[in-house]
């Protein structure tokens, strides 16, 4: 689309959700089933084509109605220790202190959202970009509506990974968490003579993970699989702020820092795309129970470990994938050199896991890096049957 295009559909937008409706907004406005509220317009309506956030996850809104019938609850259902779910409304718990203090109805859930968002809506009116990295939403929902009320301070892309690339590839250091830096640099880089949606064209269209060619910034890829015998554990290790999940080391040994995991834990039906970056957590053991602190939260779990990593939750989505298990086994290597090479079963799971990821363009590059090979590792060569039928008792090694 032109710049004038762009700029006729933001316009639109803005007549429709003014800055005067939206301090007065309610919540069968916000969301609702009639392709007519600010989240739909936000995401498949109005602005469809423009700062795309499709991610097909409501849960960025922060409180949404779904129309899935299949997710109607009679009462209330808490999911994970970060969703609940009444009638045919889910939300976010990011909003309480503490796990015993869940937010039970819907209407206080919108209460906190929509504050959040006058918030964003008002920091990026006056420009103040960098308490918009403080504010509680979705990073890409959060950016979007920056960039939609901010009288473009803010670039036409939410997605930060793009502008990660953009900024290493003009070997500019950055923090990873300062997503307003990230904006306010590139802009200030925008020749005078280059229309403001050209240029965000042009960075999005250079370094989206699509087209963005770069060194691999990882090691080692790893799927891991929680157990139904140590998913007990699993909710009580994951920090109230979403951003980290931890578990015991030992599973991770052979993990550098930056490595990335793919976690599924079919017990909980819930799968993670994970990425270490704390190692040699130390643990106070007393009886038969752990603890450690890390981010200001305390965290206690059944049984003696001798210490814990942390792993930055990239995405986490809850669905019941039928997963094909690895067996006895907890996890496998998809790259590196732990990996023995890619048999047909590890080509199906990083398919599997490339359909369940299909929105998420950094896990399917890495996931295609998996299925390619990389210089750095171990050549990944496809075990190939040789039409053989092999006889003999079990377990005298036939395969």
């Amino acid at each position: 689309m032109t710049n004038e295009e762009n700029h006729k559909l933001i316009t639109s937008f803005l007549e429709k959700w003014s800055i005067e409706r939206m301090k007065k907004l309610k919540l069968t406005d916000y969301t609702n089933k009639n392709y007519d509220s600010f989240c739909w317009d936000m995401e498949k309506g109005l602005l469809k084509y423009i700062a795309g956030i499709q991610s097909g996850f409501k849960t960025q809104f922060g409180v949404y109605q779904s129309t899935d019938e299949e997710n109607y609850r009679d009462e209330l259902k808490i999911v994970g220790n970060r969703e609940a779910h009444l009638e045919d409304f889910g939300w976010q718990l990011k909003w309480s202190p503490k796990r015993d203090n869940y937010i039970t109805n819907k209407d206080d859930a919108f209460v906190n959202v929509i504050n959040a968002v006058n918030q964003v809506i008002d920091y990026a009116q006056d420009g103040n970009l960098e308490k918009i990295n403080e504010v509680k939403l979705s990073p890409n929902f959060k950016w979007k509506i920056a960039f939609v009320y901010g009288k473009q301070k803010v670039m036409s892309i939410p997605k930060s990974s793009v502008l990660e690339n953009a900024l290493i590839q003009k070997g500019i250091k950055f923090k990873r968490d300062d997503i307003a830096f990230m904006h306010e640099k590139l802009l200030s880089l925008k020749p005078e003579d280059v229309g403001f949606y050209d240029y965000c064209s042009e960075i999005y269209d250079k370094y989206s993970g699509k087209n963005y060619n770069h060194d691999v910034d990882f090691d080692n890829v790893m799927v891991y699989e929680v157990k139904k015998s140590a998913a007990d554990n699993f909710e009580d290790l994951i920090h109230d702020n979403g951003k980290y999940f931890y578990w015991n080391q030992k599973k991770f040994t052979n993990l550098n820092m930056n490595d990335y995991v793919f976690l599924i834990n079919t017990t909980n039906k819930y799968s993670s795309f994970l990425k270490l970056n704390k190692k040699d957590i130390n643990i106070k053991i007393k009886g038969n129970n752990s603890s450690f602190t890390d981010e200001g939260q305390k965290f206690n779990v059944g049984g003696k470990y001798k210490k814990f990593v942390r792993l930055e939750i990239v995405e986490s989505l809850e669905k019941d994938y039928d997963w094909k298990t690895l067996g006895v086994s907890e996890n496998t290597f998809l790259y590196g050199k732990h990996c023995e090479g890619l048999n047909s079963a590890n080509i199906q799971r990083i398919n599997h896991l490339k359909d369940i990821y299909k929105k998420n363009t950094k896990a399917i590059e890495i996931l295609d890096t998996c299925l390619n090979g990389h210089e750095k590792s171990t050549p990944m060569k496809v075990t190939q049957s040789l039409n053989r039928i092999l006889f003999g008792p079990p377990g005298t090694g036939k395969t």
